[in-house]
């Protein structure tokens, strides 16, 4: 599951081929199956979808019924826009690394060789993913796309679902087994931990 917030509301996850948009509206993506990210641009305008297909999509709002581009990349786990006024510019998190974009057109791979399921991109457009081992979670950063941040889970859990604050130094991982836990990414400390008792990703 997923949300994605802009300054007129929030947009998640519906049915199959369907994005929510308030606590009613539904908009038909046209998504063979689940729509498995979304992201608003700075001024909430367009919002950037990616379906199980691999075809990512931007719809205009306020109307939000066009589709601007479709660009297929493979399996997508997330999306993130730049912070800024660059609205033509985003980077993916898939399945063999980040895919930034540039006015709707590929610009570069990054962090190529890992699995990416969060991403988000800084202030001066450098990219940052989060990418799960089968009991780790890195964060990684730079053009190298290097590991800033790497933190254990305890033993028998794995990463389910991560999430980085908008300024890039909190992370929030899910696990397999029902908890979240938030570190500080610049020195590793642990936040808090919260066990909440189900298994849903």
């Amino acid at each position: 599951h997923w949300i994605a917030r802009g300054p007129h509301g929030f947009a998640t996850n519906g049915g199959p081929g369907r994005v929510r948009l308030g606590p009613w509206d539904e908009l038909p993506t046209g998504d063979a199956g689940t729509v498995r990210a979304g992201a608003f641009a700075p001024d909430g305008g367009t919002l950037y979808t990616a379906g199980a297909d691999g075809v990512i999509r931007a719809w205009g709002f306020p109307q939000a019924v066009r589709e601007h581009a479709t660009i297929g990349v493979g399996r997508v786990h997330a999306v993130g826009v730049h912070p800024g006024t660059q609205n033509g510019r985003f980077v993916l998190a898939t399945d063999a690394g980040l895919v930034e974009f540039a006015d709707a057109a590929p610009a570069r791979p990054a962090g190529t060789g890992r699995a990416f399921r969060a991403v988000r991109l800084l202030d001066d457009g450098t990219p940052q993913g989060v990418a799960f081992e089968p009991r780790a979670v890195l964060v990684c950063g730079g053009d190298a796309m290097r590991a800033q941040f790497r933190t254990e889970l305890p033993a028998g859990r794995a990463p389910a679902g991560a999430a980085l604050t908008p300024d890039g130094s909190r992370l929030a991982v899910g696990d397999d087994a029902g908890g979240l836990s938030v570190w500080a990414v610049a020195d590793g400390t642990l936040a808090g931990r919260i066990d909440t008792g189900s298994r849903e990703p």
